[in-house]
């Protein structure tokens, strides 16, 4: 509703305009009247009203110098001037002073609902312009903010983009970068899940939280920066950063700030972790691959820091080919030994010697990843070179280093790593055993589709590819029957099933599941249930 202030030195008219007309028809409202002009100026200044409806003569500070008081103080309602025809100097003074209209009195119910609908009007007016025009600025930010992103984005896509050989003012005229300050630093955050098979809710929980982190990281790190460039990238967000030497104290207070912030979602997501990787100080773009990569190991330092949350690179204090020492080509025999035979205890015992063997190097994450890769290189070659082919379809390195993206420990990651390839490898066995069994779930097939034909073991044998004596053998160890005692009560599990669901004479029945001798099935279906074929119909049928 549009506020109005009245203001008269005359008690009587304050009450004639405040009843004259229905202020709701307008979306008005009375916010409050004055009887002098210094009690109107403060209740302006109060009230920042929209429109004012003020007398030319009044105490203490007359009509117009109330209006031009208020301009001075930078408030702008709609003026209505009320006045007498001796009066009419004033009232063009008031008008050349922008004030909107004036009434003469006596006042009239018409003239002022005209003034007042003509103010609904304008003001309405000028709310859509205002509107637009700040749609169209804010259109105008996000184009300039999305020309930038663009920018962090065909960095981190094009290992071939000529971005990094551009000067800042090439920069600034391409992009509307400012990278005016000596320093510049890529911050990775990124966000720990806790669960590296859980994809559906991984995804679910990155989505909702990265667009919320990066305006939290915006806001609070881009007052401090003479630029500041963010986006979201594989499930991180990247911000690349222009300050000054001295605001590096501000930028470093306002990441632990954000680190209390996130406390908050962790009351959410009780097993999420979230830390930010910070490159060293590099010219504006020149090494931006660099730059990143040097985010991206700081994350990895996580597992034997004390601050987990902010993490700032630092070179590595071992040397890479110690992961050759750390796991030796014995430590790899005996691994793929294990899995060649599988030998599940001996596999996790050797994973769990190689862990404590990490543990002192675990300030450098750059190693222990290694270490872990040339682990998971090892079961894959092994699982791979042991089996037909269908066991490892779908396993691969990328899922086995997605630990590192979704598991915030040292050990949470070598646990599932170790559960993880136990699993692999009970699953191989079943699978192994699988493909044994196969030959004995064709011939089983076999039977059930031709009991009611001759069949024997030189003919089943034949279908499945196996030696009679051989396959004899394997029936027996596989069911834990003779292949003829099997037949047979296939056949009499038949019989039993037509003696109960039809009309079919004994004759027929032993017929249909493949006995042409009548006294020979009879005997041998008494033999199996205790009771002879009419026995059976009359008792359960």
């Amino acid at each position: 509703m549009l506020k109005v202030i009245i203001s008269d030195d005359e008690v009587k008219v304050i009450q004639l305009i405040r009843y004259l007309v229905s202020w709701d028809q307008f979306d008005m409202q009375i916010a409050g009247t004055a009887n002098d002009g210094q009690k109107a100026l403060e209740l302006i200044c109060a009230e920042k009203p929209d429109i004012v409806i003020t007398d030319i003569r009044m105490p203490s500070i007359d009509g117009i110098q109330l209006i031009q008081r208020t301009l001075e103080l930078g408030i702008h309602p709609f003026f209505i001037i009320i006045s007498g025809y001796g009066e009419f100097a004033y009232a063009q003074k008031a008008i050349s002073l922008g004030v909107e209209d004036y009434l003469l009195k006596p006042l009239k119910r018409k003239e002022l609902e005209a003034v007042l609908l003509k103010i609904q009007k304008k003001y309405q007016s000028r709310q859509q312009i205002a509107q637009k025009e700040s749609f169209l600025l804010s259109q105008l930010n996000e184009s300039q903010e999305k020309i930038k992103n663009n920018l962090l984005t065909e960095l981190l896509i094009n290992k071939n983009s000529l971005i990094p050989t551009m000067d800042t003012i090439s920069l600034q005229k391409e992009y509307g970068c400012s990278f005016t300050e000596a320093v510049t630093e890529l911050l990775v955050l990124h966000i720990f899940t806790g669960s590296v098979e859980n994809t559906t809710v991984n995804s679910e929980e990155r989505g909702f939280l990265l667009p919320k982190l990066e305006k939290e990281l915006k806001n609070r790190l881009a007052p401090f920066c003479a630029d500041f460039i963010c986006t979201q990238y594989k499930e991180n967000v990247i911000c690349l950063i222009n300050r000054s030497q001295q605001a590096e104290e501000q930028i470093t207070s306002a990441l632990l700030k954000l680190k209390i912030s996130i406390l908050g979602y962790q009351n959410i997501y009780p097993d999420m972790r979230i830390s930010v990787g910070v490159s060293s100080i590099s010219l504006p773009l020149s090494d931006f691959d660099s730059s990143y990569q040097e985010a991206q190991t700081a994350l990895l330092d996580r597992f034997n820091r004390y601050d987990q949350f902010l993490l700032i690179h630092h070179a590595s204090g071992y040397a890479q080919d110690l992961a050759a020492s750390l796991i030796t080509s014995q430590d790899q025999r005996e691994l793929i030994s294990c899995i060649e035979l599988i030998d599940i205890p001996g596999f996790t015992k050797k994973l769990e010697e190689i862990r404590r063997h990490l543990l002192p190097y675990l300030s450098d994450g750059s190693l222990v990843y290694s270490c872990y890769s040339k682990l998971a290189e090892i079961f894959l070659f092994g699982i791979k070179s042991y089996n037909s082919g269908e066991f490892s379809n779908g396993l691969n390195m990328d899922f086995l280093l997605s630990a590192f993206d979704h598991l915030f420990t040292f050990d949470e990651i070598y646990q599932w790593f170790s559960e993880t390839c136990k699993t692999l490898l009970i699953q191989y066995l079943e699978g192994r055993k699988t493909l044994e069994n196969k030959p004995i779930r064709l011939a089983k097939q076999y039977i059930m589709e031709h009991y009611n034909e001759t069949i024997t073991l030189e003919i089943v044998s034949r279908e499945i590819g196996f030696n009679p004596a051989y396959f004899s053998t394997v029936f027996l160890k596989s069911t834990g029957q003779h292949f003829m005692d099997y037949l047979k009560e296939v056949r009499i599990s038949n019989a039993k099933t037509m003696l109960l669901n039809t009309n079919k004479s004994i004759a027929e029945i032993a017929s249909a599941v493949g006995y042409s001798d009548l006294k020979y099935f009879s005997r041998l279906f008494r033999k199996l249930t205790h009771l002879t074929p009419s026995e059976y119909r009359k008792l359960y049928g």
